[in-house]
């Protein structure tokens, strides 16, 4: 299976949520610490709508975008699209290059389990560029890949079979048209 990606351990937010909302100072408490610490205690529809609370104050905060995404990705299949729009908007350009590669990575990890190998792939390359050297990525991104050539391998076996099955079917459709001409030609000569 992937390896979950998300903030760094012992990195609950500190620094990088600090420089995403444009330099808080360390003596003001992170406004996402609760949900941070709901999501990290499995309390996940908790924690999702303290996000999305953080979320509506803070529009343009690609973490609370990344945290939330999290959120949803943890609930289930159901919400895995809500999840990858959450990813997608944390993943901006202008965001700072470990934020967006993680975002990326969850994002990739959201296309593996829809078995969407190729877009897998494509995300945790970028995330790969973003932030260069995440053994994790790293591993999920192999793993992306031998299941994409897997299944580009049995699509491919997939289509030698229905090639064949084509070859023969027109070739048991020329059989029945060369024995019907042949038995029309025999009673064409006995009525002669």
């Amino acid at each position: 299976t992937t390896r979950a990606i998300e903030l760094p351990r012992g990195q609950k937010g500190g620094d990088l949520r600090r420089r995403e909302r444009g330099g808080l100072g360390g003596e003001q408490a992170d406004p996402l610490q609760p949900a941070q610490e709901l999501l990290v205690a499995g309390k996940l529809a908790d924690a999702l709508e303290k996000y999305e609370k953080a979320a509506f104050y803070l529009r343009d905060n690609r973490v609370v975008q990344l945290d939330r995404g999290l959120a949803l990705s943890r609930m289930g299949d159901e919400k895995l699209d809500q999840a990858m729009q959450a990813f997608q908007r944390a993943a901006d350009e202008s965001v700072e290059p470990r934020i967006r590669a993680r975002a990326l990575a969850n994002l990739g990890n959201a296309f593996f389990k829809k078995e969407d190998y190729e877009a897998a792939v494509e995300h945790y390359k970028r995330s790969l560029m973003a932030n260069p050297g995440d053994r994790d990525v790293a591993w999920n991104l192999e793993l992306a890949q031998q299941k994409l050539d897997e299944q580009e391998k049995q699509e491919q076996e997939n289509q030698d079979k229905q090639d064949q099955q084509d070859q023969q079917d027109q070739q048991d459709k020329q059989d029945q048209q060369d024995q019907q001409d042949q038995q029309d030609q025999q009673d064409q000569q006995d009525q002669q």
